[in-house]
């Protein structure tokens, strides 16, 4: 047995080898029952609740930013030259409320090589307007939009990286902004699965770099994620919940992520 310390808590690594095969697994987002998971090496993830930095899991909690989407180039030179950002108020259903600061979303689809989150601003105020009012990038249209008049913008340090975004803008936390790797971890909601998906993107990324098809088991209390074949297979219990590539994954990691947390409503 192996411990390794992650940040400031503790994950036990158990490395168990033997000579079995596991067959690959063929089919998306199948469910099929199988008497017997097949054994392979495993690094065993266990929750260390003693060990949690609860000031630091606090910082997973005040979701002041809102990380909003932008269209075109056009609309990135006006905000950061006149200090605002609009967006309508039908996309900001799920956000949190107040906004506190401002993160701009540059996609990879229209951005390429200069996606990502680069600039945040801090919000000096708010306002609720019809489209039509708004005169720096003008359009006559009667919709309903949030005004945020921005104090001053600011660049990150390092980008993030942009992945699959299926919306117009959420909510996350300056402590996920000034830390966070890829978008998908903006949306992480506690330490423990900031670090479990972070344990787990990395080992993959690494795996797809080296093109090393097959890697160690992961466990995560009843959760078994096998990884074969440049698949990625979850496991409840003996149950295959689904399986997908690692490409798949990814791109939107908290699917995955989601899946194995919001089972367990103790560790959000």
């Amino acid at each position: 047995m192996v411990v390794l310390l992650l940040y400031r808590q503790c994950a036990i690594i158990h490395y168990v080898k033997n000579g079995r095969k596991w067959g690959v697994i063929v089919g998306f987002l199948r469910k099929f029952n199988i008497k017997k998971l097949s054994e392979s090496p495993i690094i065993k993830i266990e929750k260390a609740v003693k060990n949690i930095d609860e000031d630091l899991d606090e910082k997973f909690q005040n979701r002041n930013v809102l990380v909003g989407v932008i269209r075109n180039q056009y609309q990135l030179d006006s905000m950061l030259k006149n200090n605002f950002y609009h967006i309508p108020i039908a996309q900001v259903n799920e956000c949190a409320f107040p906004v506190e600061y401002v993160a701009i979303y540059q996609s990879k689809k229209r951005y390429g090589k200069k996606s990502g989150i680069r600039y945040y601003g801090k919000v000096e105020s708010c306002s609720t307007v019809p489209r039509n009012k708004i005169t720096e990038i003008p359009k006559d249209s009667n919709e309903k939009y949030i005004y945020f008049k921005i104090s001053q913008w600011y660049r990150l340090e390092k980008p993030i990286e942009a992945k699959q975004m299926d919306k117009i803008a959420f909510s996350t936390t300056m402590y996920l902004l000034k830390n966070s790797k890829t978008s998908p971890e903006l949306e992480m909601r506690s330490q423990e699965e900031f670090e479990f998906c972070r344990i787990l993107t990395d080992k993959i990324k690494y795996m797809v770099k080296k093109r090393i098809p097959n890697g160690d088991d992961i466990v995560y209390k009843d959760y078994t994620i096998k990884l074969k074949g440049g698949m990625l297979c979850l496991y409840f219990a003996d149950v295959v919940e689904y399986a997908i590539g690692y490409d798949v994954f990814l791109e939107n990691p908290m699917n995955v992520i989601r899946d194995i947390f919001d089972y367990y409503p103790e560790i959000k």
